[in-house]
């Protein structure tokens, strides 16, 4: 992550850190001692309200919400990927023309907003009983909403060299500011390296972290061994991202995956 430095006096109100002062979507995270000290009444009033999630299976339904009123215009992913590419799971045979409208679909753009018309600001997210996967996909789901409200994160303890592992599948060049009890503010962007894996790559798709599968190494993407000598499931990962880097306007990266792509086939 780069680095920046701010420093907040004591008279400045607590409301006033999760303040955008930077371009770009910035997520706030707290160290323990600011949870318990500067920040503590702040917080208190959140406690027993949705805005603080604790658990995963909290922050799931968080999800679960603002997928189901985003997919009242956008697809279901998780479910086009299944349908295209891992047919033989399904209960019932899918048609080719199931399949194409599938692919359509996976590579239309729409603009979603994250929140219905209760608007639920701030996000307080207590860190320790959420994991990182989820963390990262309701973040990425507010980046690329229309209504953004402020996610703030309270770490277990005080070490925020720790909190940047946490973020690190977060989507690449987000704002990261920490903040410590003394009031003084540093400020990081995140540098997503990618998935590690095409299980985790398809993860990762199909939970709409476009930014990690644009990130993500092509010689992850062209594995022989998870393709199973088919041609589809071959190039669809590299397909994928190709499609996540238009969302990201990286048309250097993706003029290079197509001239290989288009190598590779002809």
């Amino acid at each position: 992550m780069d680095r920046g430095w701010n420093d907040l006096t004591s008279a400045t109100s607590i409301e006033k850190y999760f303040e955008e002062t930077s371009e770009g979507f910035t997520i706030y995270v707290c160290e323990q001692r600011f949870a318990v000290g500067q920040g503590s009444d702040y917080f208190k009033k959140f406690k027993g309200t949705d805005n603080l999630i604790s658990s995963d299976p909290a922050i799931k339904k968080v999800i679960r919400k603002i997928l189901a009123w985003t997919q009242k215009n956008v697809p279901n992913i998780a479910d086009l990927i299944k349908k295209c590419f891992f047919a033989e799971e399904l209960a019932s045979p899918v048609s080719i023309i199931d399949i194409i409208t599938a692919l359509s679909k996976l590579f239309s753009v729409n603009e979603h907003q994250a929140v219905g018309p209760k608007v639920l600001d701030p996000i307080i997210i207590q860190e320790g009983g959420v994991s990182a996967r989820y963390l990262a996909q309701l973040i990425s789901l507010h980046k690329e909403s229309i209504l953004r409200p402020a996610i703030i994160i309270l770490l277990q303890d005080n070490d925020f060299d720790r909190a940047k592992s946490l973020l690190s599948k977060c989507p690449n060049g987000i704002n990261v500011k920490m903040i410590r009890n003394s009031g003084k503010c540093e400020m990081f962007k995140v540098i997503n390296c990618g998935a590690s894996d095409i299980d985790e790559f398809l993860s990762s798709y199909a939970m709409q972290c476009f930014s990690t599968c644009s990130c993500t190494s092509r010689k992850i993407l062209l594995n022989e061994e998870w393709a199973d000598n088919s041609i589809l499931r071959y190039y669809s990962p590299l397909v994928f991202k190709i499609r996540s880097n238009l969302l990201f306007d990286e048309k250097d990266v993706v003029r290079d995956d197509i001239s290989t792509l288009i190598s590779d086939i002809s």
